[in-house]
């Protein structure tokens, strides 16, 4: 709300009195010279004040009224440091101009009290009286001034005046004011003090009663500054900056009012607070960043050379920041190698031609050591001049000799892997697939052109043209092989053909591991190597197994028919001989005698050799089918059937417990244990008991089972033992031995018929033997391990 202007009815009425007093008591003075004064041009530095004639002539017809017109040029220019141009300048707003400023102050300063010397009495009151008026109704016009400026400033404002107690209490609140403390009009601040509009607590810089009264004694001799935390009448908390003048009015208004008043500007700078906090905790994190980092940092004025290094900055190269400053560019030159100097000066003119975006680069600097570290320069310039030049860079310092010394190392292993590549037939290659499709080669060696005719560089970037090579009977296979080895992440594995770009075909083999991305793709390391020419021996090979199993299966055809068919006419040879034996009787001579008992005999030794040929050829075709069996069941099957010659050599058994079960045929098992025990018990010393040992164990891979059949025997010379497993090898006599020769030809066919393998150990005549065989621990349809 803005104050009245019009004048009070007391000031009316009074001034009606003074205009009617009697003629006569005015004429006592019939000339009477006036000075009153009204501004009527602002405009020009020579203003003028016209003489109000009209009204004076009006208020006294009976005298003689003369105009006057006086210049302002003799009057005292208006001072800085008056009272309401002063509480203006301390508020920020614009001063008063010259036309607000009252008549009484110019009149008082020109002429003071001698201007009423000229005058009469009763002229002089009704000039006063005029005076008076004109003086309210231009104050006024200053208080409607003032009032706009204070009530719609932007700033928020509180006008003070200090009661009796000594406590400042509002009088007066701006439209900002009313804002800021949440105020539905200036009524809800009116009256309170300002320790009522602080928070309860006291916080350093808050208000208190001692401190309200310096800063209200300070402001006596001029503006005071502080912080003031207030809480609006919603309790909201808010930090502003405060400035306090003490106000001081014209002498009109002192005369009505002398209570001190006081002026509060406030400017709310929570939200400058919370923004500078926030920059305090950015700063701070990117301290720490930089520690973190261990960066240095520098600053340079490129027009100077003037530089600023932190701390760290002179760490990477071993010295405190104090022992190198003052510091330059020409410091920075000084660590820097000659050789890299010229490069960088080439990136900072790129720099600051626009050409680059920052200026980065690596450059070697002279350690305290004597060593030479690498270092990253990253900056730009941050600000400058007028003609457009730099003024300062600004960056960041970082030691990258481990990196450095990585890629060093790095590139050594490649060399040798490059090397080693080119020794190797085929070619070493990353293969990489993208989740969308693409797919490259991100390393390949040079042996690539051998396997697909193209050079590394030609299938960086695209994969594809590689496998149109492929043959098109095994792209499909191939295909289907690698993507089953991405989504399981097993090892790839293939033979395929390559239709090469010289027009010749190849057949390759490919073994890659994968290695699963971040980004989803798929990175394979792999090795592809020609085996065209192994192939082609694989095919011989082939062929050559087809023939020849063939011909083992005729030749098992034939000695199962040999065995067969001759029996017959031995059998009629050996009738024959018997008849005539019976025949001659008594007339038979020794000599024809010997003869025909050499003849019995060696039919009946060919009829044991051709039993033992016929059942070497039933191995494996007149068995029972291969099982699941326990070698602890054929063991005892075979003890059964020696049970006759155990009890006359009276052996004694040493087998061990928790036999394994194995994938074998049953019958085969058991003519295996039967023919190396039967050997065992036959080749027995004179005059010793026997003991045999049968005994099983895992193999040193854990692959295979190891069974051995010991005895104390008459054990084997070293010389003879490859004779041993030979079809009709003998190392005794028949006077000595029985047997064809026949039985451990058939116990290493049926262990190689089953995947394993047997051979004998001794350690010579009379020290005993131990025949070792191996049976596939695996079982079909399951891991056994």
């Amino acid at each position: 709300m803005r104050p009245s202007t019009d004048p009070p009815p007391s000031l009316i009425w009074f001034f009606l009195f003074v205009l009617f007093i009697p003629p006569a008591y005015t004429q006592a003075m019939p000339t009477t010279p006036l000075g009153i004064f009204a501004n009527r041009d602002t405009a020009s530095g020579d203003a003028r004040f016209a003489p109000v004639v009209d009204a004076i002539r009006w208020a006294l017809p009976s005298q003689e009224v003369r105009m006057e017109t006086l210049s302002l040029k003799n009057f005292v220019p208006l001072q800085d440091d008056r009272p309401l141009q002063r509480a203006d300048r301390d508020l920020g707003v614009a001063p008063f101009t010259p036309e607000d400023l009252t008549l009484w102050q110019q009149l008082q300063q020109r002429y003071g009290k001698s201007l009423w010397l000229m005058i009469g009495l009763a002229a002089g009151i009704i000039i006063a009286m005029l005076l008076l008026l004109l003086l309210y109704l231009r104050t006024s016009r200053l208080f409607q001034r003032f009032n706009a400026l204070f009530y719609y400033s932007p700033s928020a404002k509180l006008l003070l005046h200090v009661n009796k107690d000594g406590i400042p209490l509002v009088s007066e609140s701006n439209l900002a004011a009313n804002a800021l403390f949440q105020a539905d009009s200036k009524r809800d601040l009116i009256g309170k003090g300002i320790l009522d509009l602080s928070p309860t607590y006291q916080a350093d810089d808050n208000l208190s009663t001692q401190l309200a009264g310096e800063l209200l004694k300070r402001a006596n001799d001029g503006p005071q500054s502080f912080y003031w935390h207030i809480i609006d009448l919603y309790g909201e908390q808010i930090k502003t900056e405060a400035k306090l003048i003490k106000f001081n009015k014209s002498a009109l208004i002192d005369r009505l009012d002398r209570a001190p008043t006081y002026l509060v500007a406030l400017h709310n700078i929570t939200q400058q607070e919370r923004e500078h906090a926030a920059l305090e905790a950015e700063r701070n994190a990117l301290k720490n960043i930089l520690w973190g980092t261990a960066a240095g940092t520098w600053e340079w004025n490129v027009q100077t050379g003037e530089t600023r290094f932190n701390e760290r900055w002179a760490g990477m190269v071993g010295y405190q920041l104090e022992e190198i400053s003052p510091t330059s560019i020409h410091t920075w030159m000084a660590f820097c190698h000659p050789d890299d100097l010229p490069h960088s000066e080439a990136m900072l003119n790129e720099h600051f031609a626009g050409k680059r975006d920052a200026y980065d680069v690596e450059v070697r600097m002279h350690h305290r050591d004597g060593s030479w570290i690498w270092v990253q320069d990253r900056g730009r310039v941050v600000s400058w001049d007028e003609k457009g030049k730099p003024l300062w860079m600004a960056g960041t310092h970082s030691d990258i000799t481990a990196r450095k010394t990585a890629e060093t190392q790095a590139q050594v292993a490649m060399e040798q892997t490059r090397r080693h590549a080119a020794l190797l037939p085929g070619m070493l290659y990353q293969f990489w697939q993208h989740p969308d499709g693409r797919c490259s080669f991100p390393y390949v060696s040079q042996g690539i052109e051998d396997i697909y005719g193209f050079t590394p560089e030609a299938v960086h970037d695209d994969a594809h043209k590689v496998f149109a090579l492929i043959d098109p009977a095994d792209r499909q296979r191939i295909a289907d092989s690698t993507r089953h080895s991405a989504n399981q992440l097993t090892t790839w594995r293939a033979h395929y053909r390559i239709n090469h770009p010289s027009g010749h075909q190849l057949w390759v083999e490919g073994i890659a591991t994968p290695e699963r991305l971040e980004d989803g793709s798929t990175l394979w390391h792999g090795y592809i190597r020609d085996i065209s020419d192994e192939h082609a021996t694989q095919l011989e090979l082939e062929q050559y197994r087809t023939s020849l199993e063939r011909s083992n299966r005729e030749l098992e055809h034939f000695a199962y028919a040999a065995s067969h068919d001759l029996r017959q006419p031995l059998r009629m040879v050996t009738s024959y001989a018997q008849l005539l034996e019976r025949q001659l009787g008594d007339d038979l001579d020794e000599d024809t005698s010997t003869m025909l008992h050499f003849m019995h005999e060696g039919a009946q030794r060919m009829d044991s050799m051709l039993l033992s040929l016929l059942d070497y050829s039933r191995v494996g075709r007149k068995g029972q089918p291969m099982q699941v069996i326990t070698l602890r069941e054929a063991i005892d099957e075979a003890m059964h059937f020696l049970t006759p010659a155990i009890r006359e050599a009276g052996a004694h058994f040493d087998i061990d417990d928790g036999w394994p079960r194995v994938y074998a045929s049953p019958d085969e098992m058991t003519r295996l244990f039967q023919n190396l025990l039967s050997n065992a018990l036959k080749y027995r010393a004179p005059g010793q008991d026997v003991t045999i040992g049968l005994h099983v164990a895992l193999s040193a891979d854990a692959s295979t089972w190891q069974v051995t059949v010991s005895d104390n025997g008459i054990g084997i010379a070293p010389e003879q033992q490859d004779r041993l497993f030979k079809v009709f090898q003998r190392l005794h006599t028949r006077q000595q031995y029985e047997g064809t020769g026949v039985g451990l030809a058939i116990c290493r066919k049926i262990v190689e018929r089953h995947g394993g393998k047997i051979w004998v150990a001794s350690e010579g005549e009379h020290q005993g033997s131990r025949f070792i065989f191996t049976l596939p621990r695996q079982l079909p349809g399951r891991d056994d391990r």
